[in-house]
This record gives C-alpha cells, structure tokens and sequence, in this order.
C-alpha cells in the first residue's frame, strides 16, 4: 500500500474530523486545557550514534491537541472511548552513525483510538508515512494501569509496535557494498511509567520513562550496535479553563 493510497483512505476521516459531521457525546467541556513544555532525551541504538536532546511541547485546547511532534484532533469523545486523527514528524533520531549518511525526518498521517475504563487504559494508532520519504506504515498499541492519587497520577505501561518493511529498512538498512543490508518487517517493544505532579491546582509536572527493545530486523543491521534503547521526557504544564 502506497503512502499515497493510504492517505486517500485517511482523506475522510480528516475531512469528516475537521469539518464537525461526526457527533458524539462530547467531553471536551470537562477536559482542562494545557499549555506547556519541556525537554525529550532520546538514546541512540547505532554505532557512534549521537543520543538526542529535542525540546517538547504540549497544547490541548478543546478537542486540539499538540504532543511533541504530534498535531491532532479528537473528532469523537466520551468519558471511555475517544478517537483521533492527525499528523506527526517522525521521532525516531536521524543520525546513523559516524561515516554512514543519516536519514531524514519524515511526516506521518494518523488516525487512533483509545479506550479508559477505572484505572485501566488502552490505546492503538496507524501511522503511514505521507512525505514519500519510506512509503511505509507502522501500528502502535500500548496498555497502561493508572494509579491515581490526591497529587500524584502513576501510570505504568507496557505495549508493542510493528514496522512495515519499507520503514524498518528505510531506517537500518544499508544500501550495496559489503554492508548491504536490506530489511524486513519487525515487531517491537517497549515498557514504561508516566507520572503527573500536581504541584498545585494549575502547574503540573509529566514525567515519562520508556525502555524499548527492537526485533532482529532491527538488531541484525551492521549499523546497529544496540538492542534496546530508552527515553526519558520531562515538561512543565500549565492547565486553564476556556473563556
């Protein structure tokens, strides 16, 4: 399936989504706006790879949302089910190494879903590269048990996620010479926790820690010297209520 395929499919979804012809039992009137920031340390898994520092941004605003790299809409919302479209620049880190050429960025469409019952949390999302860059798709899906307290929000969580052929080589394969690599599709995974601080009524602090471990597509590539990498993010958050 062609990026551009895929993204006819996605095409209604986002225009439906945008153009508020899909209605629901909207929550977005008790779900507090934020605005904030901060900081993603991301480790490298090449060989003299350099680990990133990116800045990190957060924007909700109704049924809006900015998360990172990710800009999006939730075009249907209750208190347990929400589904959303949108677009995300790729987070994964473009430099392959000392002497090997590094990769560029590329932008993805999106559309996911995520299900809350009590403390149980669920969440599933289809990514197809849309700047010809790879012409390849990913699925992520991801389980977490939320743990809430009076100031502290405790969410441990665990899930994987599966590359598509043309996305696992277009960011570990080599290309002729005696290196050559070409790359299959491959099945990773990850475990973390994400807390939220509530130093007041307003000011929250996010914390996330996350521990990838990439499949043998992955592993197998003679750039690759690492199986597992992780990430640590950290932002200053600041919720308000709408005008």
């Amino acid at each position: 399936m062609t990026s551009r395929t895929t993204t006819a499919l996605l095409a209604p979804v986002l225009l439906l989504s945008f153009g508020g012809t899909i209605h629901a039992a909207d929550d977005s009137a008790s779900r507090p706006n934020l605005i904030g920031g901060g900081i993603k340390y991301q480790q490298s898994i090449f060989r003299g790879g350099d680990d990133e520092v990116r800045p990190s941004v957060v924007v909700e605003y109704g049924n809006f949302f900015v998360h990172g790299p990710q800009v999006g809409y939730r075009f249907y919302s209750t208190d347990r089910w929400e589904f959303n479209t949108g677009i995300a620049l790729s987070s994964f880190g473009t430099d392959r190494g000392e002497g090997v050429e590094p990769i560029d960025h590329w932008v993805d469409a999106f559309v996911g879903t995520a299900f809350t019952s009590g403390m149980h949390q669920w969440r599933l999302r289809v990514n197809t590269d849309t700047s010809d860059k790879h012409d390849g798709q990913s699925i992520h899906t991801e389980y977490g048990l939320r743990f809430p307290g009076e100031r502290l929000q405790v969410t441990p969580y665990v899930g994987v996620s599966w590359w598509s052929k043309k996305l696992t080589d277009y960011v570990v394969g080599v290309d002729g010479g005696a290196n050559d690599y070409q790359a299959d599709a491959t099945v990773n995974s990850h475990i973390g926790v994400r807390v939220n601080w509530a130093l007041t009524r307003q000011h929250l602090l996010q914390f996330d820690l996350q521990g990838t471990k990439y499949g043998n597509e992955v592993t197998d590539s003679p750039l690759v010297d690492k199986d597992r990498s992780s990430h640590l993010l950290l932002n200053y958050v600041y919720r308000f209520t709408s005008p």
